[in-house]
């Protein structure tokens, strides 16, 4: 009945009679609730009930929804649900078609809660791009819709928010999920990590992955870097006043620089104090590749704690192991 009266109003011009700007506005000022909900019931009314346009008579868009929310066997919720479908419908669907997909909805929504309604109405979006938007096989596909956003926030954390496309999203959770899985303590202990931090220690691990692929994409010819600056007194002193700072602006313990270069090729440079580089070496990996056999080899042994602080063990006195510590 609401949605009859309602038609009417539109129909008759009675909002512009009484002063206001349209249905809806008549609706928030009678049934006192907000724009959202007026708007979507004035959205239901002109959808199931016939009304006039002008001079045109407009059928309504959901018979078969109109009938069914008479009947009283489905409620404000599928409507929108069904309406929702038949908004998204490409204006190419013929309008037999379109009336035919909307009986099927409204049939489905009469013995179905509203969510699998939305679930039905996307499979059916689906199949309609499918059947009428066939692309052109020589046509280039768009390029995907992706974005990230990261910022540091003041506890040298890097907070990120962003969105991927089907397909690499899809290959996002199947990398991420197996290392996020609960993995037991060393003596069989229930792992007390939560679903966020199980995550969030996955995409860590993710990364440091990545990081030791041996195609890892570069950035201007050179592999991605990280700049440590420590002030030349403290280098020679080992006493820091100040802390290293990462990328030149972000302050971090030395224990966590030398974690993130604990696999790093090095190239130390020393800077004047206008930032002019007085002195650059050669890049240096650890240990240096000439030696990587003798170390492989057991000239030294190698302790990588799955905790921060690794550390080399120093192997016989003499060694490698012993100069590079």
């Amino acid at each position: 009945m609401q949605g009859e009266i309602l038609a009417e109003m539109q129909s008759r011009g009675v909002p512009q009679t009484f002063g206001y700007a349209d249905v809806e506005a008549v609706v928030k000022d009678v049934v006192h609730c907000d724009r959202p909900e007026a708007k979507a019931r004035v959205r239901r009314a002109l959808a199931c009930q016939e009304y006039t346009e002008g001079t045109h008579r407009v059928p309504a868009t959901a018979p078969a929804t109109a009938a069914a929310l008479a009947e009283g066997t489905i409620g404000a919720r599928h409507v929108d649900s069904i309406l929702r479908t038949l908004a998204e419908i490409p204006g190419i669907v013929p309008e037999e078609e379109r009336l035919g997909y909307e009986k099927v909805l409204a049939d489905l929504a009469r013995e179905s809660p509203p969510a699998a309604v939305d679930r039905a109405g996307r499979h059916l979006l689906e199949r309609i791009e499918q059947d009428h938007l066939a692309r052109d096989p020589a046509e280039p596909l768009p390029p995907p819709a992706r974005e990230l956003n990261w910022a540091w926030n003041r506890d040298r954390q890097l907070c990120f928010a962003g969105r991927l496309d089907a397909v690499s999203g899809a290959l996002f959770e199947k990398l991420l999920s197996p290392l996020a899985k609960p993995r037991p303590g060393p003596d069989g202990e229930r792992d007390t990590r939560s679903v966020d931090q199980r995550q969030g220690d996955a995409f860590a691990e993710l990364l440091d992955h990545t990081q030791r692929a041996a195609d890892l994409p570069t950035e201007a010819g050179e592999k991605p870097a990280l700049l440590v600056t420590i002030g030349l007194a403290d280098l020679i002193t080992a006493q820091r006043a100040e802390p290293p700072l990462l990328n030149g602006d972000t302050p971090i313990p030395a224990s966590e620089a030398r974690l993130l270069a604990c696999d790093a090729r090095v190239i130390p440079a020393v800077l004047g104090t206008s930032g002019e580089v007085l002195d650059l070496g050669r890049e240096t990996g650890w240990p240096p590749q000439h030696n990587a056999e003798r170390w492989h080899c057991g000239t030294v042994a190698v302790s990588f704690p799955a905790a921060p602080g690794q550390q080399l063990v120093p192997g016989p006195t003499g060694s490698m192991a012993d100069r590079l510590i």
